[in-house]
C-alpha cells in the first residue's frame, strides 16, 4: 500500500518556487522564441541556399554556353584566320598583277606619247598642206572668175576677126616671150586696179546668208519630217477607222441577215454606196418580204414594212452592242397581228440581256408583257392609272 503523507511547505518557500517557475517559464519563452527565430533564419539560409544554388546551375549553364560559344568562337576564327590568309593571298596576286599593269601601262602611256607626237607632226603637215591646198584653190577660182571675165572680150575679139575676114579656124597660135606674157599681166593687173578694191564684207554677208539659209534649211527638214509623221498617224487613224466601222458593220449586218427572216419571213441586208471607202459614203438597208418579188431600199418599202426593217436594224446593233434598256414608242401600230407577235417574240427574246419599255395599244403586246402600266389623260394631266404585274 501507498500512503500518501500530505506536508506543509512554507509560504516564502512557495513564493521563492513561483518565482523560480516563472523565471524558468519565462526562460523557456525566451529559448522558444529564439529556437522559432533560429528556424525561421534556419528557412531563410536555406531559401538563399536553394537560390544559390540555382543562381550556381545558371552560372554552370551559362560557363557551358560560354565553353561551347568560345569553341564556336575558335573554329570561326580558325576559319576566319584561313580566309583572311587566302585573301592575303589573293590580295599579293592583285598586287603583283597590278604591279605588271602598271609596268604596261607605263609602256603604253609611252608608246602614246609617241604616237601623239606623230599624230601631232601629221596634223601639222597636214594642215600645212591644207593650206598651201587652199591657196591653190584660191588661185584656180581666181583664174577661173579671170577666165570668165576674158571670155567675152575674147569672144568679142573673135567676133571682129571674123567681120573682118579672117579665118578664125586657120589661125595658128602665137608663140608669146615671157616679157610679152609679163607686160599682158601688167596690162591686166592694171585692169584689175582700174577696177576698184574688191568688196571683202561681202565673204562675210555670204557666210551669214548661208548660215540664215543653213538654219531655215534645218528648220524646214524638220517640219517636213513632221508633216510626214503627222500624215502617217492621221493615214494610220484613217486605218483604224476604217477597220473599226467595217468590224462593226460586217457583224452588225450579219445580225440583220439573221433576224429579218425571224422577224418577217424575208431577208434583208445592209449594202455599203461607197465599199472602197466606206466612211466616205452612205448606207442603205433593204429587204424583201416573202410576198414580194425583189428587194427594195428602205426608202420604198411601207410604213408597216419600214417599222419591221427599223426593228430589225436596231435589234441587229443590239445584238452587237447592248444598251442598258431600249424604249419603242408604238412600233407595232402599223402591224397585222402576225408581225405583231413575231415583234412579242422577239423583244422576249432580246429582253433576256436588256430591259425594254414599250409603249403600246395593242392587247397582245400588253399581255405579253411582265409589268404593265397603265396612263391616262384628262383635264391637260397624265396620271397613273393602274400597275399590274
Amino acid at each position: 500500500n501507498i500512503e500518501i503523507v500530505e506536508k506543509e511547505i512554507p509560504e516564502e518557500q512557495l513564493r521563492k518556487l513561483d518565482e523560480e517557475s516563472d523565471a524558468i517559464e519565462a526562460e523557456i519563452a525566451r529559448y522558444r522564441t529564439s529556437i522559432a527565430n533560429t528556424e525561421n533564419e534556419i528557412k531563410g539560409i536555406n531559401s538563399d541556399i536553394e537560390v544559390t544554388k540555382q543562381l550556381i546551375q545558371m552560372q554552370k549553364d551559362n560557363i557551358t554556353k560560354l565553353e561551347k560559344e568560345n569553341d564556336d568562337f575558335d573554329k570561326n576564327k580558325k576559319l576566319t584566320l584561313e580566309q583572311i590568309a587566302q585573301t592575303q593571298k589573293q590580295v599579293d596576286e592583285l598586287e603583283e598583277k597590278v604591279k605588271e599593269i602598271d609596268e604596261k601601262l607605263s609602256e603604253l602611256q609611252a608608246q602614246r606619247d609617241v604616237v601623239q607626237n606623230e599624230v601631232l607632226e601629221h596634223q601639222n603637215q597636214q594642215n600645212n598642206l591644207k593650206l598651201n591646198l587652199d591657196r591653190l584653190e584660191e588661185n584656180i577660182e581666181a583664174l577661173k572668175g579671170r577666165r570668165k571675165e576674158l571670155e567675152p572680150e575674147l569672144e568679142q575679139i573673135r567676133n571682129e576677126l571674123i567681120e573682118a575676114g579672117y579665118q578664125i579656124a586657120s589661125l595658128q597660135p602665137v608663140e608669146i616671150s615671157t616679157e610679152e606674157l609679163e607686160r599682158a599681166i601688167a596690162r591686166i593687173d592694171k585692169k584689175m586696179q582700174d577696177m576698184g578694191d574688191v568688196n571683202m564684207v561681202a565673204i562675210k554677208e555670204y557666210d551669214e546668208y548661208s548660215e540664215k539659209k543653213n538654219e531655215l534649211q534645218t528648220k524646214l527638214d524638220t517640219l517636213t519630217n513632221e508633216k510626214q509623221e503627222i500624215q502617217t498617224r492621221m493615214q494610220g487613224y484613217e486605218d483604224m477607222k476604217k477597220s473599226t466601222f467595217l468590224e462593226a458593220f460586217n457583224k452588225i449586218n450579219q445580225n440583220f441577215q439573221i433576224i429579218c427572216p425571224q422577224l418577217f419571213d424575208g431577208t434583208g441586208s445592209l449594202v455599203l454606196e461607197n465599199p472602197a471607202d466606206p466612211l466616205n459614203g452612205g448606207l442603205n438597208i433593204t429587204a424583201q418580204f416573202r410576198d414580194k418579188d425583189e428587194a427594195k431600199k428602205l426608202t420604198s418599202l411601207s410604213g408597216g414594212e419600214k417599222s419591221l426593217t427599223a426593228l430589225a436594224f436596231v435589234f441587229a446593233i443590239q445584238r452587237y452592242m447592248p444598251a442598258p434598256f431600249y424604249a419603242l414608242d408604238e412600233s407595232d401600230a402599223s402591224l397585222d397581228g402576225i408581225y405583231s407577235s413575231k415583234l412579242i417574240d422577239m423583244i422576249k427574246e432580246q429582253s433576256k440581256n436588256t430591259q425594254f419599255i414599250v409603249v403600246s395599244h395593242d392587247k397582245t403586246m400588253i399581255k405579253s408583257a411582265s409589268r404593265t402600266i397603265g396612263i391616262t389623260q384628262g383635264k391637260g394631266m397624265t396620271k397613273v392609272s393602274g400597275i399590274t404585274n
